[in-house]
C-alpha cells in the first residue's frame, strides 16, 4: 500500500467550547473555554452537578467560597483545568480515560451534559476507608476467635 498524505485539517482543535474530564477528576478546558473565563477574570469556580439531567456546571466565584475550586491556566493560554477529584466520586465517573464533551455558555456559567454511559447511579459519596488501626485489629481477632498466643 502506499503511503497517504494526513491531512493537517483533520484533529485541529475545537473552536466551540469543550471540557474534557479525566478519571483523575481534572477538568480540562478547551482554548475557547478557558479564553471565556480569562476574560472574565475567573479565578476560582464552583463545581454543581445536576443529577436529573447529567450536567455539570462551573460558576465563576468572585466571592471565593470555601467548597470553590482554583482555575490554573497553561502558560500560552490555551487551555485551563480545575482539579476537582471529589466530581468524579460524587457523581460515580466511571470512565477509565478523559472523554471529551461540547459545553456551552449560559447564565455566566460553563455548562456540559455528561454521557450517561459514564455515570453510574450507585455511587454518589466518598467511599469510607476501613479502620486499620491496632484497635480495630485487635477487636477482629477477638471476633474471629483467633488465640491469643498466635502473636508469640
Amino acid at each position: 500500500m502506499p503511503a497517504e498524505i494526513v491531512d493537517s485539517s483533520k484533529g485541529r482543535p475545537s473552536t466551540d467550547p469543550t471540557i474534557t474530564i479525566a478519571p483523575s477528576g481534572v477538568i480540562r478546558l478547551n482554548a475557547r473555554s478557558a479564553a471565556i473565563f480569562k476574560e472574565m477574570n475567573v479565578e476560582r469556580v464552583l463545581v454543581m452537578w445536576d443529577k436529573d439531567k447529567k450536567k455539570l456546571f462551573l460558576a465563576p466565584d468572585a466571592k471565593r467560597d470555601s467548597r470553590s475550586y482554583r482555575v490554573s491556566y497553561s502558560a500560552n493560554g490555551n487551555m485551563a483545568s480545575v482539579a476537582a477529584k471529589i466530581i468524579t466520586t460524587f457523581i460515580g465517573w466511571s470512565a477509565q480515560r478523559g472523554i471529551k464533551v461540547n459545553a456551552e455558555f449560559n447564565d455566566g456559567m460553563l455548562q456540559a451534559k455528561l454521557p450517561a454511559e459514564y455515570i453510574s447511579s450507585s455511587s454518589r459519596t466518598r467511599k469510607r476507608r476501613p479502620d486499620l488501626s491496632w484497635e480495630s485489629f485487635f477487636r477482629l481477632t477477638e471476633q474471629i476467635g483467633v488465640p491469643g498466643d498466635f502473636m508469640s
